[in-house]
């Protein structure tokens, strides 16, 4: 019987993916602080782009603007990955980053019933009974200099088979399994989100916005009255769309400014 604790086989996702074009080298870990920091010291050292992590639990796991990423040992899919696209210009990261939480979102739609959104920046959310609530997040991170893009690391979590007990009642939580029709491994859906962004990360070569119809499907901001907290200061109007650049378009008082991030409240 497949339980949490024995639904990870990375053997069989290597063996899945060698078809789908990178050099994929799955790094299946017990405990570590952070998915990321391991990517991390693997592309300092040269390693090359396809290398996943993932951990059964993170000590230190981390969120976007300096926030915890929380997980139940075995409950929930941590994953980091690395990637060297030295033929992104550095001012196109944001359609890399804009592109996977895209796939990401179409690929856990797969495994529910009910609706399947994007929360801009980096946060997937499930809608049910009209509210929403948390399934997965993003984080990006990587070294770019005036060279251009060395190495990005995208970090991911997904709520498999629980959903942390968070104390905040701005921030649902959920997990797939809760709205699953049938059963599911961390595998299936490592499998599934891989496959659908190699073949993205393939097309980023030719078109850096092919992503874009995905994205404003599943966005949830689009059209809606939004407040964008950047450190001190604070953006506020109607959601338009995604800019050329991939930030995110916002219709103020002042006219229409461009964010490339920020915590969002509706």
């Amino acid at each position: 019987m497949t339980t949490p604790s024995t639904d990870f086989d990375a053997t069989y996702v290597t063996a899945h993916l060698s078809r789908h074009h990178l050099p994929w080298e799955v790094l299946h870990l017990t405990h570590v602080t952070s998915t990321n920091d391991v990517v991390h010291t693997h592309a300092r050292a040269g390693h090359a782009e396809g290398l996943v992590v993932v951990a059964d639990h993170q000590t230190q796991g981390r969120g976007q603007h300096g926030r915890s990423w929380i997980d139940q040992t075995t409950h929930g899919l941590l994953c980091s990955l690395l990637l060297r696209p030295t033929w992104l210009p550095p001012h196109h990261t944001p359609h890399l980053v804009n592109a996977f939480v895209a796939t990401l979102a179409d690929t856990l739609a797969q495994f529910v019933t009910v609706p399947v959104t994007i929360k801009w920046p980096n946060d997937v959310m499930l809608m049910h009974d009209g509210h929403m609530a948390k399934l997965a997040g993003v984080l990006c991170e990587g070294q770019i200099n005036q060279a251009g893009t060395q190495y990005i690391c995208v970090g991911w979590g997904v709520n498999v088979h629980g959903a942390p007990a968070i104390d905040d009642v701005h921030q649902p939580v959920t997990c797939l399994a809760a709205h699953a029709p049938g059963a599911m491994t961390r595998t299936d859906v490592l499998v599934a989100q891989l496959t659908a962004f190699a073949a993205c990360y393939q097309r980023l070569r030719h078109n850096v916005r092919e992503y874009q119809t995905t994205w404003h499907a599943r966005q949830y901001l689009i059209g809606h009255h939004v407040r964008v907290h950047q450190n001190a200061t604070m953006v506020v109007g109607r959601a338009l769309g995604m800019a050329d650049d991939g930030g995110l378009l916002i219709e103020t008082i002042d006219g229409v400014q461009t964010v490339h991030g920020g915590w969002v409240e509706m």
